[in-house]
């Protein structure tokens, strides 16, 4: 065989160079045309944590592939996320490598998956549409935006009463965010007779303003926020079968082991709360409303869960308003389902670190009385109980 020169490798090289980076026909040449349709839902990066309202799209809930799927949605702030391990979650560990441990296995949602696939549910899953810091209106948003997958069950996680703190947080949101709200939830007459006093009552409390954090910093028309394109290269598919073995190597990696703290003592320093006098406005529960009747309107369940809260499960005053008190009869009076952990036995440290945060240890206890609830409730088919 004749022996290439060097010339004729560097003369390839010019040649690849000039095909890739000037004529660039991976880029240029469009395969929308003969791909099948829907083709490009398959071709976004989707991931099972909550990737922000910019790119909501990107949630797993989206993907083609869990189209079938019964869905299990959980919803509301960090106690709800839960994503951490142990308590590098929340304070960085640097001594170890990721420093924070966290992997959506150690969430409630995790275990709650493990749950469904070991009782034989394999037509059914949970996803985490939680966020750290959420309050009742960016939640209500995120609702809004996957109302039109039908959930069959939504589970909003509180630390009673997170999610009505500083207006249901209504103030973060950008006005067309708001406006794109009152467009979904103003669709159907019953869920509109809810939604559109309530949404009253916020602005009464607060003003809508143009602040933004970046929890619910979104496209100004979430309706556009999908994703989806029109013209489909090689570079396209090139970046999202990367992208999918990135994911799988990711899911296939076990999160570290969890780190016990003894020395920690946040738990026991926090004193008890009174929810008749700290929060006397049990209207801003009509946000919980809102849900259930849009749940109902294809007929899904929702419920409200009050989160473990090592520090209250002895107060009396605050049980008594969650059960029995006002805030029960207000929630019962709207067939509101809930389901009270808050004296949820956990063990310091090994199982909650902060209180109201857990370790994967405490998340599987939660997980499991949770899906326990659903059993007793006949929302889940032919399951046994999955107590310790």
């Amino acid at each position: 065989m004749r022996r290439v020169s060097p010339y004729h490798h560097l003369a390839a090289v010019l040649i690849a160079c000039l095909v890739v980076f000037v004529i660039r026909p991976q880029q240029r040449i469009d395969l929308h045309q003969i791909l099948p349709q829907g083709a490009a839902a398959y071709l976004i990066d989707y991931t099972p944590y909550y990737p922000g309202q910019k790119e909501l799209y990107r949630h797993e809930i989206f993907a083609p592939y869990n189209r079938q799927k019964k869905k299990i949605v959980i919803m509301g702030s960090s106690v709800a996320d839960s994503i951490g391990c142990d308590s590098s979650w929340t304070s960085a560990n640097p001594h170890r490598k990721p420093e924070r441990n966290v992997h959506i296995a150690c969430s409630v949602t995790g275990h709650l998956n493990a749950l469904l696939e070991q009782q034989g549910l394999k037509d059914w899953q949970a996803f985490n549409l939680a966020c750290d810091s959420s309050r009742l209106a960016s939640t209500l948003l995120t609702y809004a935006r996957i109302a039109e997958l039908r959930p069959d069950i939504v589970i909003f996680i509180d630390s009673f009463p997170y999610a009505e703190t500083q207006n249901a947080g209504v103030s973060y949101l950008d006005p067309n965010l708001y406006a794109y709200m009152d467009g979904v939830f103003s669709k159907t007459p019953a869920v509109a007779a809810i939604w559109q006093p309530y949404s009253r009552f916020l602005s009464r409390r607060g003003n809508v303003t143009n602040y933004k954090v970046p929890e619910t910093d979104a496209h100004t028309d979430p309706q556009q926020a999908t994703g989806i394109v029109d013209h489909i290269n090689l570079n396209d598919i090139l970046v999202a079968a990367l992208g999918h073995m990135r994911n799988v190597l990711l899911m296939d990696t076990q999160p570290l082991p969890v780190l016990l703290e003894p020395q920690r003592r946040i738990w026991i320093e926090r004193g008890d709360r009174d929810l008749e006098e700290t929060n006397p406005l049990p209207d801003y529960l009509q946000g919980f409303d809102v849900i259930r009747t849009q749940q109902a309107t294809h007929h899904g369940q929702f419920l409200l869960v009050f989160a473990p809260m090592f520090d209250q499960r002895h107060n009396a005053p605050y049980l008594a308003s969650l059960r029995g008190g006002r805030y029960d009869g207000y929630l019962r009076a709207r067939n509101i389902n809930m389901l009270d952990l808050v004296s949820l036995s956990l063990k310091p440290v090994y199982e909650t670190y902060d209180g109201f945060h857990q370790t994967a240890y405490g998340n599987a206890k939660v997980a499991a009385a949770i899906f326990n609830h659903l059993e007793q409730q006949h929302l889940l088919p032919g399951v046994t109980d999955v107590s310790n």
